[in-house]
């Protein structure tokens, strides 16, 4: 996934935990509007987790979360929410369950990011925290503690803590299992375009992509750049195919593109047109220049030896040139260099016109 895309998924789970939090604030004002827990500690919760809350903010806006060890801060984030709500537990101790309330909501926020082992080790350190409240509780506040009631409390948050512990790893397993289906849907359309834009015998671009290629060069011709294109025919090339068989003309095929393609500039483009032909587009160039790297091509490719071949039969090309007048479509760009290609065979083959 795109650095970009990754970073704009934490800021929005970044944005939701935000959300998340401001809930806790308002059923925190809620208690100690009832009476169960003191302004000043509701105010106190409420300024720590608005820092909390900007710290986050600022690391995400800047980037800086990206230098962390957990990007995400979805560790740190929860941690804090624990922390804090056992404080406000503590001190609020008539109205625990709403605090309870406040625990599984700040666990939802890592249902939707951590795998099981993370939401194991959450559940754990949660489950610690109120633990912890009770004891202290038990310690410093022993005549207002019912130790009945924060047992069954106990019990019901550990309950609950399961639960949520398995629904969230069954949510893991499908985010991988999606994670998975879309790599796997990345690497077919990657190997669909390959194919769509591929000649499968020579590994070369096909006459699609020749043409989309063709057709931004063109475009920039009629700003006044020189285009020139040349049509290549592989001479007798049936004969190849009939007399040493489809492999070996293959094989020629293969290695004459190979070959073209390495006497190519990087801004030429070069591919199968269909059969045995294919086709060079030359952009900046005009059409002595093209004719002079299509005599040169063909020079090379009738001096070569084909080891798919016996010795001393020789492959020759037939070569029609043409280049890009004004106002001028592709299609009609094409088709003169193609009349050109035929015009060099009617003369006998192995030139270029």
């Amino acid at each position: 996934m795109p650095y970009e895309r990754v970073q704009r998924l934490r800021f929005q789970r970044v944005l939701l935990a935000i959300g998340a939090s401001a809930v806790t604030v308002a059923i925190t004002g809620l208690v100690a509007w009832a009476g169960y827990l003191s302004t000043g500690v509701a105010v106190t919760y409420t300024v720590l987790v608005a820092a909390v809350c900007v710290a986050t903010y600022v690391l995400m806006r800047t980037n800086l979360n990206t230098r962390l060890p957990d990007p995400s801060l979805t560790g740190p984030l929860l941690v804090a929410a624990g922390l804090l709500i056992s404080y406000v537990a503590y001190e609020g101790e008539g109205a625990r369950p709403a605090f309870i309330a406040m625990y599984l909501i700040a666990y939802m926020f890592g249902i939707f990011t951590l795998n099981l082992r993370g939401l194991v080790w959450t559940a754990v350190f949660y489950l610690a925290c109120y633990v912890g409240v009770v004891a202290l509780s038990i310690v410093f506040r022993p005549a207002t503690t019912d130790f009945a009631r924060e047992g069954f409390r106990i019990v019901a948050l550990t309950i609950l803590l399961a639960w949520m512990t398995v629904f969230g790893s069954y949510i893991s397993r499908l985010r991988q299992n999606l994670r998975h289906t879309n790599e796997r849907l990345r690497q077919a359309l990657t190997r669909t375009e390959v194919l769509a834009n591929e000649d499968p015998v020579t590994g070369f671009a096909n006459r699609r992509r020749i043409m989309d290629l063709l057709s931004v060069e063109v475009k920039r011709a009629r700003r006044g750049s020189p285009l020139s294109v040349c049509l290549l025919d592989i001479d007798h090339f049936k004969g190849i195919n009939d007399g040493h068989g489809h492999q070996a003309g293959d094989l020629v095929m293969k290695e004459f593109a190979e070959v073209t393609q390495a006497m190519l500039r990087a801004t030429d483009f070069f591919g199968r047109y269909g059969g045995d032909e294919f086709l060079i587009g030359l952009s900046q160039t005009t059409l002595a220049d093209a004719k002079q790297v299509a005599e040169r091509v063909r020079r090379t490719v009738e001096r070569r030896m084909f080891p798919s071949l016996p010795a001393g039969q020789r492959v020759t090309l037939s070569i029609g040139v043409a280049e890009y007048r004004p106002h001028e479509s592709l299609e009609q760009l094409v088709a003169r260099a193609d009349a050109a290609l035929y015009e060099a065979k009617r003369q006998g083959r192995n030139r270029v016109v």
